[in-house]
């Protein structure tokens, strides 16, 4: 057995505020934190193979503009470790957490009972990320959309009684990072991270199941929020099992410039008495109850790494965890708290489709507008300029400069969205020019010759 203390924030003496809901702040050290949680791990020994060698990341080609793509099961802290060249078992290692609604249930092992805490396992999905693309790139950019057709959530389920029906909660929640009602911000502030992690309702009754609210305690609207209900099974217990992932079927269309996020909970067919054992380290009781382990990466070596984290976006993994339930505990911190992951990274992966990329173009192509050479050219007299607008724009322009620089012809062109085409170049004498399409700031330019 491993024992592991993932305090991120607080191992560089870093105090920070966890803004939950139904709580008030507490600000929390080093110390205090490594007196007040044990949190218990086990270094898995059959990792399936998909976990330890999946490449998607690298298979994953960069798309442009012209054409759509898709990733499959890319997974944040495996793409990670595929880009860094982290090894196995010295620089990372892939371990087990058991997650489960309420904090008054334990694991076992020969040094005794610790109380299960981890409550909710997440991971963020940040299109603008270098970690999705490919070649150190973002997949999309933020006028990009996307549709999350599938989730799939690495773990194992353990059973021990069969008679009854355990269900994974599989809640996702998107929109803008900026959108304060349906996301708690956090930060590193000696990493230059901020984080961004959905509120849970809070509730000391024991059994409570926590739900994804926005920050009033209300419901988070449907063009924000689906709730996934995935009932386990008795093929679920097999580590071959789609190959060690459960596979959650989404289709979620997200909007350009939103990130999506999944909490995954693990909650239990029947009453589960309060100091039930949910998993057996060595030397500990047998496990009473059922139980779901979710698989995550970590530096065995370290507790300061800051390895699963992206300065430039907000991808990443998060938590919550519970303590002091039901007065069975009374090492509470908090009753319900979320903190960014950065020392680690749950193993959780994306199938992503989207239509377009516009990664490494620049801001007129980002437009989704077009504009033709004119025609004919060279010319006489006039010529004709044709562009395309698929969205539509407040303020359209088109000039005319020479070689000199000296803009000789301005004015104002169709803003709707559609087919347009002007006449050009009746009043200029003989020579290069240069033509200009201003689209709200976003410019394009081509040559004309007048002969």
């Amino acid at each position: 057995m491993k024992t592991l203390i993932i305090v991120f924030i607080l191992s560089t003496g870093l105090t920070i505020c966890a803004q939950t809901k139904n709580i008030s702040p507490k600000y929390l050290t080093q110390e205090q934190f490594e007196k007040k949680i044990d949190w218990q791990l086990t270094q898995i020994k059959e990792v399936p193979t998909a976990i330890q060698n999946l490449n998607i990341h690298n298979n994953n080609v960069q798309k442009t503009s012209a054409n759509g793509g898709r990733i499959v099961r890319s997974i944040f802290a495996e793409n990670i470790v595929n880009s860094k060249l982290l090894a196995i078992n010295t620089e990372y290692a892939v371990y087990a957490q058991v997650l489960f609604v309420d904090s008054t249930v334990v694991t076992s092992s020969a040094s005794g009972n610790n109380p299960i805490w981890q409550h909710a396992a997440g991971a963020i999905f940040d299109p603008t990320s270098k970690y999705w693309g490919s070649n150190g790139k973002p997949l999309l950019d933020k006028v990009d959309l996307y549709l999350v057709d599938t989730v799939y959530i690495g773990g194992v389920y353990k059973q021990v009684n069969f008679n009854v029906n355990d269900t994974l909660i599989i809640d996702c929640v998107w929109g803008a990072p900026n959108n304060s009602s349906l996301f708690s911000a956090l930060a590193i502030s000696s990493q230059s991270v901020s984080f961004r992690i959905p509120y849970l309702t809070n509730s000391t009754a024991h059994g409570h199941f926590s739900s994804i609210v926005d920050n009033a305690g209300a419901p988070v609207p449907a063009t924000n929020y689906k709730r996934i209900k995935r009932v386990l099974s008795t093929r679920d217990t097999l580590k071959s099992a789609n190959d060690g992932y459960f596979v959650i079927p989404t289709n979620i269309n997200v909007g350009a410039g939103e990130i999506f996020m999944v909490s995954v909970v693990y909650k239990p067919g029947s009453v589960v008495p309060p100091l039930s054992v949910m998993y057996q380290y060595q030397g500990g009781s047998p496990q009473t109850q059922n139980s779901f382990r979710a698989y995550f990466y970590s530096d065995p070596s370290s507790t300061a790494n800051y390895n699963f984290i992206d300065k430039k976006s907000y991808s990443g993994c998060f938590y919550h965890h519970q303590l002091g339930r039901y007065n069975k505990f009374t090492n509470s911190i908090l009753n319900l708290c979320g903190y960014p992951d950065s020392e680690s990274g749950w193993d959780i992966g994306f199938s992503v489709t989207y239509p377009n990329s516009s990664v490494g173009l620049d801001d007129f192509e980002k437009t989704g507008a077009s504009l033709s050479q004119n025609y004919p050219n060279p010319f006489k007299g006039e010529t004709t300029v044709k562009y395309t607008l698929i969205n539509p724009a407040k303020n359209v322009s088109i000039n005319i400069i020479d070689i000199t620089g000296k803009e000789v012809y301005k004015t104002n062109a169709d803003n709707q969205i559609g087919a347009h085409s002007i006449k050009l170049g009746s009043h200029l004498a003989a020579g290069v020019y240069y033509y200009t399409l201003n689209i709200d700031g976003a410019t394009s330019s081509k040559k004309m010759i007048v002969q």
